[in-house]
C-alpha cells in the first residue's frame, strides 16, 4: 500500500473557512497537475503495467546514480504520477492540508528549498539502497511526490504535534501521532510487510530529512547566503586609497583623527560601502571634506606667495 491508498487528514480550522493556497503550494499543486495532464495527452493509450512518456524519460532508474547525464531526475521524478489518479491525489492533499501552515513558518522560499531537499534525498537514498531491489532491471521506474510529501507532513507534526487533525476527515486525532503511523507504516513495509510496488525507502528518507531540518535547526539559505557573498566579495576589485599631504600649517579645529580614518577605509576595503554604518559613512564624508577645505587652503596660501 502506497501514500496514495493510505488515509488522509485536514487540519481542524475553528471558524475559518476554506483557504487558498500559499505560492508556493498552489505553484507546486499547478506543476503536479500539469504534469500529469500533459502525459494524459502525450500517451492517452497507456497499457496497465506500462509507462507513460514522462514516466519513461523523467522518472528515476536503477542507472541514474551512475549516469551524471540523467541526474535531473533526482528532482524531475518528483513531478510525475501515475494516471491512476489516486498516487496524484492523495501526495497532493497532504501538501496542500499540511504544507500551507509549513510554508507559512518556513517563509516562501525556505519552504520550497525544504521540498526540494527532500526530493533529492529521497531518489538519492533509492538509488544508494539498490533502487528496491531492481538494480538489474533497466526498465524500472520510480516516480511521485510521495517522499516530499511525507516529508512535509512529519515536519508539521513536529512543528505542532498537539494539533488536532482529522483521519478520512472524520477521526480526529493529534498531529505526532499522525505522523508516528505514517513513518511506522512505511518502517514496516520497508522491513517486507508493505505492499509492492512502493519506494518506502523514498518515504522514510523525506521523514529523516524533516526530522534533521526540526533537530538541528536548519537554515538551507544560509549557504547560499555565505556562497553569494563569498562570490560578491571574490569578484570586488580591492579598493586602493590615495590620500593627499595635507598643507604644513594645520588648523587646530581640522584635526582629524587619523586612527578613525584607517580604520573606516580599511572597513571600507574589505566589506564595500554597504559595509559601513550611516554614522562611519558621515565621518568618512567630513573626513574628505575637511581633506579638500585644507588642499585649498594650501594652494590658495601658495597662490599669496
Amino acid at each position: 500500500m502506497g501514500i496514495y491508498d493510505r488515509q488522509y487528514y485536514r487540519e481542524e480550522r475553528s471558524g475559518m473557512g476554506f483557504r487558498p493556497p500559499m505560492p508556493v503550494v498552489a505553484a507546486l499543486v499547478i506543476a503536479n497537475i500539469a504534469a500529469l495532464l500533459a502525459d494524459f495527452l502525450l500517451t492517452p493509450d497507456v497499457r496497465p503495467g506500462g509507462r507513460t512518456l514522462l514516466q519513461h524519460y523523467l522518472g528515476m532508474t536503477p542507472q541514474t546514480l551512475y549516469q551524471p547525464w540523467e541526474w535531473y531526475r533526482f528532482l524531475t521524478y518528483g513531478f510525475v504520477h501515475d494516471q491512476r489518479l489516486f498516487h496524484l491525489i492523495g501526495n497532493m492533499l497532504i501538501l496542500y492540508f499540511f504544507g500551507n501552515d509549513v510554508e507559512e513558518r518556513l517563509g516562501r522560499n525556505e519552504f520550497l528549498r525544504f521540498y526540494v531537499l527532500c526530493l533529492l534525498v529521497g531518489s538519492i537514498a533509492w538509488a544508494l539502497m539498490g533502487a528496491g531491489g531492481a538494480t538489474d532491471n533497466p526498465n524500472v521506474r520510480m516516480f511521485g511526490a510521495s517522499g516530499a510529501a511525507v516529508g512535509v507532513l512529519v515536519l508539521f507534526a513536529l512543528y505542532y504535534p498537539r494539533r488536532t487533525v482529522f483521519a478520512y476527515f472524520i477521526i480526529p486525532m493529534p498531529a505526532w501521532l499522525l505522523g508516528a503511523i505514517i513513518v511506522g507504516a512505511d518502517l514496516f513495509g520497508a522491513l517486507g510487510g508493505g505492499a509492492a510496488p512502493v519506494a518506502y525507502s523514498v518515504h522514510l528518507a523525506g521523514a529523516a530529512t524533516a526530522f534533521l531540518y526540526f533537530q538541528l535547526r536548519w537554515n538551507l539559505g544560509r549557504p547560499i547566503e555565505w556562497i553569494a557573498e563569498w562570490w560578491r566579495k571574490r569578484g570586488r576589485p580591492k579598493l586602493r586609497v590615495v590620500r593627499p599631504h595635507p598643507p604644513e600649517h594645520e588648523d587646530d579645529d581640522l584635526a582629524l583623527n587619523e586612527e578613525e580614518v584607517d580604520r573606516i577605509l580599511a572597513k571600507l576595503s574589505h566589506q564595500g560601502l554597504d559595509g559601513l554604518t550611516a554614522s562611519e559613512r558621515r565621518f568618512l564624508q567630513d573626513a574628505s571634506r575637511r581633506y579638500q577645505q585644507k588642499l585649498r587652503t594650501g594652494r590658495n596660501a601658495g597662490d599669496e606667495r
